[in-house]
Formats: structure tokens, C-alpha cells, sequence
């Protein structure tokens, strides 16, 4: 496998897994680790005295000079590049073709908070559990908002001048960082052999939820929807349909899919609290919970026209779905409406307080629920719109299903060609599109 780099820059925010994900690619043959090399403070890292024969006051007089020290060092070097680095460097790392760009995010209120902690408590690497520092710190919701403007700011930057420079980047989240698929998929872009070593000697430093990293949790809940430790799912109780006659809850992943469930299956009712929710298990034994999926090609679309998208307008939508994944990649999946978000991920948000015991496709419906749910009449499950399937093709698939990957590979989605069938009167346009259509 031959290399195609000379060096490896991490661009990314303080605290996204930036010291890990060098320390990963650095458990490689040839790849060294070389830190923080234009962060205005230091050198490499806060003890170091110099970096390839540059101390701080070289660098700073000549930053480009260390940037071709770095190309020319031997084997592949890979250093740190973040928000409020030297700039004058940027320009250089991006329009070199030989320089691996790798974009690293973090959903930033972890980022945020676990920030907050290590300028607190001045730690800032972690490789023994018994030394954590355990430490709250005040949630300041102005400080929030800068910090995610600035953040915002910063990967636009990026983007910007990748698309100026007509260069590509590999893009990697926090969460990625554990996964072997995702490691090995690095390395393949990368051109290097080997396999990166599972362990790397650091700990996760503030583990647990976001509100138990506060003194001050009521004003985290208020500005990012947070509580009892979780995005979004404590106010969206109240909107979760309990069936008394079928002891049946239904936990919300696209509001009509559960909506029609909700009025064919009823009498249902909304509006209970975690704690008249805990009083109706109680009262219902046997009680039952599911969840529905609606395919997400479907579900955006739903979203799109929930937020004023004009019906049959291919080009806006494909702009919603792209806003929708950069807003995942660089600000955070739970900076997005529910509507938007991935179902696997409101039904993580949704476990603290309850998890369904069955999760149905919609389409498959009609043929499940008779067995499951012999208290409910026979469902019809509705069939996409007509002018979902008028600017359904093969480039709408490949846009939704690169923004919910995960929701594809968890839960076996195939494309919606292969799933639903257009309604009579989507015409023999759809018909055409479902027969052409396959996304493997």
C-alpha cells in the first residue's frame, strides 16, 4: 500500500479526542506524534523546548519555516492544528496536497464542558482513573453561545478554503474514534498499513451525563434542552400516546408515522410526566412500548415541509439534507430539531426514561401489529407522498443516506425504492424511478 501523504494535521477544537486520536495514529510504524506545533503558548506540548530544531521564538518568527521542516521530517508526521493557532500557517496546511487533512468534531457541549473542567482543574490528560479530578463547574449560557459561534466560525473556515483550495479532507467524530471500521477506513485513506493499537494509555476524564457536570443544571436545561442527564427526551414526554386499552406507549422517532399509529390504534392520549408515566406502568402491567420507523428518506422529506420546504423542489431539499449533516459534523447532533435528528440517536436519548420493547418499520406494519398488538384494528400504513416520489431519485438516496449512516447501517435500511411503493396516484413517473432506482 503505497503513502500518499508526507505529514498529517488533526484540525479540530480544544477537548473533541484530538490527544487520542494522535496518540492512535502515532502507535504506527513511521508516525510521529508531534503535538501542538503552532499553538501560540507553547511548542509541541507546554514542557517541550523546541520542535525539529525550532524553538517557540524561531516558530514564531518564521511559521512556515517549521511547516516545511515538518514536510521534509522523516517518516510521517502528524501535529494539531486548532482554533486560535497561528494563521498564518492555515493557508499552507490546506493547499498542500501532500499534507492529510483530518477534520475532527466533537458535539460541542461536551467539548464546552469538558473544557470548562480542565481549565478548572488543570488537567488536562488523563492515564490513571485514580487521579481523575472530579469537579463542576457554573454553566454560563452566554459563554455557550460565543463558544459555539466561535466553533462554527472556525469549521466554516475550514470548509471554505478546502473548497477554495480544491482540496479533500477525512472527517471524523469523537464517537469514531473507538470504532475499528472507522479506524481502519483512516488508514486506508491514508495509504498506510498496520492497525492502530487499542489502547493508548489515556482515560476518558469527565464520563456521565452533562447535567451532572454543573452546579447549575436547571440553566443547562433551559438553553441546550437538557434533563435529568439527557438531550430533549424529558419535555418530549408529554408528547409520547398511551393506548389504556391495548397497555400500550409509543415512543415518538417521526411524529406522523406515530401520529396515524396513534389515531388508528386509539382512543390515545398525551400530556403525562415522568412520574404519571411511572404511575400508568404500574397501573397497566403488561404494559408494552414501540417505537416506529419511518424510512429517513421519507422522514426528511417530512421535515422539510414541516419547516416550509416547497413541495416537488429537488434542489432545496438536497440543501436541507446537507445543512442537516454539516449541522450534525460541526455543531453537534443535538443542535438539530428532533424532526432532523437520527432516530437511533432520539431513541439513545430517550433510554434514561424509557426503551420501546419492539421497534417496527412502518411499512411493515400491517403485517407485524395483528400478532404483537391483537388489541389494535387492522392497520393500512401510508404510503410516501406523490411528490416525494416526483424528486426521488439515486442522488436524493446517496445525500440522505450519507447524513443518517448510522440509522441505515444500524436498523438494515434499504433505499426507499426498495421499500415502499409510490401510492396510485404518484403516476407512472414513480414507478419508473422505483424500477431504476437501487442504492446497495
Amino acid at each position: 500500500m503505497s503513502r500518499r501523504f508526507d505529514s498529517i494535521c488533526i484540525l479540530g477544537t480544544m477537548r473533541s479526542g484530538s490527544n487520542l486520536l494522535e496518540r492512535q495514529l502515532a502507535s504506527l510504524p513511521d508516525v510521529q506524534g508531534m503535538g501542538e506545533l503552532f499553538n501560540p503558548a507553547f511548542i509541541g506540548a507546554p514542557a517541550q523546548g523546541s520542535v525539529l530544531g525550532m524553538d517557540r521564538a524561531a516558530r514564531d518568527a518564521a511559521p512556515l519555516a517549521l511547516l516545511d521542516r515538518v514536510r521534509a521530517a522523516p517518516g510521517l508526521p502528524v501535529f494539531r492544528y486548532f482554533q486560535g493557532h497561528d494563521p498564518r500557517v492555515l493557508d499552507g496546511i490546506i493547499r498542500d496536497p501532500r499534507c492529510a487533512k483530518l477534520v475532527l468534531t466533537r458535539a460541542p457541549l461536551d467539548s464546552f464542558l469538558s473544557l470548562g473542567i480542565a481549565r478548572a482543574t488543570g488537567q488536562w490528560i488523563l492515564t490513571d482513573s485514580a487521579d481523575r479530578k472530579a469537579h463542576k463547574i457554573r454553566f454560563d449560557a452566554d459563554a455557550y453561545h460565543d463558544y459555539l459561534g466561535a466553533r462554527a466560525a472556525f469549521y466554516d473556515r475550514i470548509e471554505h478554503a478546502l473548497q477554495t483550495a480544491g482540496q479533500a479532507a477525512f472527517r471524523i467524530g469523537y464517537t469514531d474514534l473507538q470504532d475499528t471500521d472507522c479506524q481502519d477506513g483512516l488508514l486506508r485513506w491514508l495509504g498506510i498499513g498496520g492497525q492502530i493499537r487499542r489502547s493508548t494509555g489515556l482515560q476518558r476524564q469527565n464520563p456521565g451525563a452533562a447535567a451532572d457536570k454543573v452546579t447549575n443544571p436547571d440553566a443547562l436545561a433551559e438553553v441546550v434542552g437538557i434533563e435529568a442527564g439527557f438531550a430533549r427526551a424529558g419535555p418530549a414526554v408529554r408528547r409520547w400516546p398511551v393506548l389504556d386499552h391495548a397497555r400500550l406507549l409509543i415512543l415518538p422517532l417521526a411524529d406522523r408515522a406515530h401520529d396515524a399509529l396513534a389515531q388508528a390504534a386509539g382512543p390515545a392520549r398525551r400530556g403525562l410526566s415522568q412520574s404519571q408515566l411511572r404511575d400508568w406502568w404500574r397501573a397497566h402491567p403488561d404494559h408494552r412500548g414501540i417505537a416506529v420507523l419511518r424510512h429517513p428518506v421519507w422522514r426528511a422529506y417530512d421535515a422539510f415541509r414541516a419547516d416550509g420546504g416547497q413541495a416537488g423542489d429537488r434542489a432545496a431539499f438536497l440543501a436541507a439534507i446537507e445543512h442537516a449533516r454539516q449541522a450534525r459534523c460541526y455543531l453537534g447532533a443535538k443542535t438539530l430539531l428532533p424532526a432532523w435528528r437520527a432516530q437511533g440517536a432520539l431513541l439513545a436519548d430517550m433510554a434514561p426514561v424509557a426503551s420501546p420493547d419492539h421497534i417496527l418499520r412502518e411499512e411493515q406494519l400491517p403485517r407485524d401489529l395483528p400478532g404483537l398488538l391483537p388489541e389494535i384494528p387492522p392497520y393500512q400504513a401510508p404510503d410516501p407522498p406523490p411528490d416525494l416520489w416526483a424528486i426521488y431519485d439515486d442522488r436524493v438516496e446517496r445525500a440522505v443516506r450519507a447524513t443518517y449512516r448510522r440509522d441505515y447501517d444500524r436498523f438494515g435500511i434499504r433505499s426507499l425504492a426498495e421499500t415502499c411503493s409510490p401510492g396510485p396516484s404518484a403516476g407512472q413517473a414513480a414507478l419508473t424511478v422505483r424500477d431504476s432506482v437501487r442504492i446497495v
